[in-house]
């Protein structure tokens, strides 16, 4: 299969080959060097994760208390039966 073809032409083939596989992995040669310059590991990512967390349970409570407000409002407005804690599903508010 390779007989045929030249040294100078193998040895270009080996070059692009090897050029292009380091094109390819070269953002994850970026990272490992700037994390290993940076010291940063994988407490950098525990602490993003933490704060993603957080945020969730924040934007949780938020939903939560919007709810809330949106029971006693329709509660108040006598259109929502008393005690049920599930909201209906769009487009059933104030139908039988």
């Amino acid at each position: 299969m390779f007989g045929r073809l030249s040294f100078p032409q193998m040895s270009l083939m080996t070059a692009l080959g090897v050029a292009g596989g380091l094109y390819v992995y070269k953002p994850i040669f970026q990272q490992l060097s700037l994390e290993s310059r940076a010291g940063l590991g994988g407490e950098e990512e525990e602490k993003e994760e933490v704060k993603v967390k957080e945020e969730e349970k924040k934007e949780e409570v938020k939903v939560k208390e919007e709810e809330k407000k949106f029971v006693a409002e329709l509660e108040s407005r006598q259109i929502w039966p008393q005690g049920h804690t599930v909201l209906p599903q769009p487009g059933t508010y104030g139908n039988p």
